[in-house]
């Protein structure tokens, strides 16, 4: 059973951003589709839930799973809801999407998910400081662009000097990787302000607006904002190798959980694995290029010419495994070093 509800936590939700996903599930013959209720949620006093991990009276586990709304790193989430794979791993899902990685990784450590997407600059500072925290597969590679509107005038990354940089929220992963990439790319990441500016659906009556001149967007969302008649010239792009060493190495996020979940529900974590791993193969057969197309074009609610382009850029980026040097590297971008965070203690890729 795959139940796609909003989260109604102790605080009351903020839902003025949500938005309504209907997905069909025509693997099981069903009808009607499921509407998933993405709500933006607040997670800054999450405690303890009673909300999953625990065992139904047909056998099943529950699972709530913290993503992300609007962009590609749910890719293999939703695909695993559409084909049926939660259902075949014995699995009760409820997915919560949050505004922001941050949002997800307070949720893990306070109980509210079991298990959640999260990105280098938010995971790996929490498990340095000793949070109980594991990643989990599948692992994504960095499909990030900076971009700046066509009216702004600006032509690359120096001309960004004195500008309003868009980043989802102060602190996060794309900010991260716009100074990274800024660094490398010759300008001071300081001579940029960076504006919190929140997702694909809030990004783009700002950039129509001039409210900021540029912005790091993952192509998925670029696809969304560019659908909807907004130019964008690009600046950086880790997919083609303009976006420093970073771009080359990077990892756009990965699943996670806590040693206390693993420990606890390992059958439902395993088959969270176990889904996402079908998921993932699934997503690397071009035979499905027409079916995962129209997944893209009806959760982004794109055209199909640009989901078709979407679904080309990212379908590489996802796989199974990763290795210590990668993880290495993805350690020394955001802590400095690889000290204390060793690929052994902190990567499960057999989710046991």
């Amino acid at each position: 059973m795959i139940k796609l509800d909003t989260f109604q936590p102790i605080k009351p939700i903020d839902n003025r951003n949500g938005t309504t996903l209907s997905i069909k599930r025509s693997r099981r013959g069903i009808a009607a589709g499921l509407t998933v209720a993405l709500a933006v949620i607040s997670l800054t006093a999450c405690g303890g839930s009673s909300l999953g991990g625990t065992a139904n009276g047909d056998g099943s586990d529950k699972l709530t799973v913290g993503s992300i709304a609007n962009n590609a790193v749910a890719l293999p989430l939703l695909i695993a809801v559409e084909q049926g794979f939660f259902e075949d791993a014995g699995l009760e899902v409820e997915v919560v999407n949050a505004k922001s990685g941050p949002e997800v990784t307070a949720g893990l450590i306070g109980g509210t998910f079991q298990i959640g997407f999260a990105n280098p600059p938010t995971a790996m500072p929490a498990m340095k400081q000793g949070q109980d925290l594991v990643a989990l597969p599948p692992f994504e590679d960095l499909d990030w662009k900076i971009v700046a509107t066509s009216a702004s005038g600006i032509t690359d990354l120096k001309s960004l000097k004195g500008k309003k940089l868009g980043v989802t929220a102060r602190g996060s992963a794309t900010e991260s990787f716009a100074r990274e990439v800024l660094k490398d790319g010759g300008v001071d990441p300081d001579s940029v302000t960076y504006i919190a500016a929140g997702l694909s659906q809030t990004q783009a009556p700002a950039l129509r607006s001039g409210a900021f001149d540029a912005t790091v967007l993952p192509y998925s969302s670029g696809a969304v904002i560019s659908a909807q008649g907004i130019e964008l010239t690009t600046l950086a792009d880790s997919l083609n190798g303009t976006a420093g060493d970073i771009g080359k190495s990077g990892l756009a996020g990965f699943w996670m959980t806590t040693r206390s979940t693993m420990e606890k529900d390992a059958k439902a974590v395993k088959g969270f694995c176990q889904a996402m791993a079908a998921s993932t193969k699934w997503l690397a057969s071009d035979a499905n290029k027409a079916a995962g197309t129209a997944l893209i074009a009806d959760f982004l609610k794109v055209s199909p010419d640009v989901a078709s382009i979407t679904w080309d850029a990212v379908q590489p980026t996802f796989h199974d495994q990763i290795d210590a040097s990668q993880w290495s590297k993805n350690a020394e971008w955001v802590l400095g070093s690889d000290d204390g965070l060793s690929f052994e203690n902190n990567v499960s890729t057999t989710c046991s």
